[in-house]
């Protein structure tokens, strides 16, 4: 039975990966500890980062680390996580400067991911 489940699960999570990897919009997720459960291929063009760079990113903290001298306000790429932290993280938007790879704005929205409960 537990075979059965962690198939399906194994299964379930590939199908979403793909999807996800898909859209043209970068797309990372923590888990509320702060390690990063997924990041999508198109997060990492964004920021000028590869697929290996990404998969050997544990926490939020390193992905902060090296996000830092790729924009313009390094406190701003980590001040939504931070607050779902502190459990004031509400859904919202604003607009990330990119310096590096390429210098341009992108529209950045961020929301938790509630559970069933919530």
């Amino acid at each position: 039975m537990m075979r059965l489940a962690e198939a399906k699960w194994r299964l379930v999570d590939a199908e979403l990966r793909s999807v996800l990897d898909c859209v043209q919009i970068g797309i990372i997720l923590f888990d509320p500890s702060g390690r990063v459960r997924f990041s999508s291929v198109r997060f990492g063009e964004i920021f000028g980062l590869d697929a290996r760079e990404l998969e050997r990113i544990g926490h939020a903290g390193e992905l902060e680390d090296l996000i830092a001298p790729r924009v313009r306000h390094p406190e701003s790429f980590a001040a939504p996580r931070r607050a779902f932290v502190r459990g004031a993280g509400e859904p919202g938007h604003d607009e990330l400067e990119i310096m590096r790879p390429a210098r341009r704005v992108i529209e950045r929205f961020w929301r938790p991911v509630l559970d069933v409960e919530r």
